[in-house]
């Protein structure tokens, strides 16, 4: 470097010096906040401790259900709750959802069995992602309310060509 130059070219060192500087620090806040971000997603997900809210599909599998009213709307020649018109070999009836890749449901018919049927019959179901659709076999109901404490199927039906909707309300046995 000659003597002539050397403010200049040493201004120009300290000046890259200084961008490099003020780039490596940028980079590595940079690196940092993504760092902390991700460590504070973990502890939002782990709940500091708790383990997750159960999926719709979990609370399904997780309980036995038990059939514990039916309604018709509008009333049907004046009657809603037709839960009473339930055969009482159906009333003990239980349901038991198992969930993971092959999701089955097993109806047990209890001790009140009915009339030509098996004990115990097996179907597939599925819950849509919204967790508002069921689908037992072929057959697809809106389900409603569903928590721990129970849930409610609503399927139309179709009576000399007017509308009903009938409601199944299952609790945990």
């Amino acid at each position: 470097m000659a003597l002539s130059n050397w403010p200049e070219e040493s201004n120009q060192s300290i000046t890259n010096n200084f961008i490099m500087k003020k780039i490596r620090i940028f980079t590595i806040a940079a690196l940092m906040m993504g760092f902390v971000s991700c460590q504070k997603e973990e502890n939002n997900d782990q709940r500091n401790g708790e383990t997750p809210a159960p999926t719709k599909q979990e609370i399904l599998a997780s309980k036995t259900w038990l059939l514990t009213g039916m309604t018709i709307s509008p009333a049907m020649q004046g009657v809603s709750d037709i839960f009473p018109m339930v055969d009482a070999c159906q009333k003990d009836n239980t349901w038991k959802f198992t969930n993971g890749s092959s999701k089955t449901l097993l109806i047990d018919e209890g001790s009140n069995m009915c009339r030509d049927s098996k004990q115990q019959t097996t179907t597939t179901w599925n819950l849509n992602d919204a967790g508002d659709k069921l689908t037992i076999d072929k057959y697809d109901y809106s389900m409603k309310d569903l928590s721990a404490g129970g849930f409610k199927l609503e399927e139309e039906w179709v009576e000399d060509g007017k509308h009903y909707t009938i409601t199944s309300v299952y609790s945990p046995r």
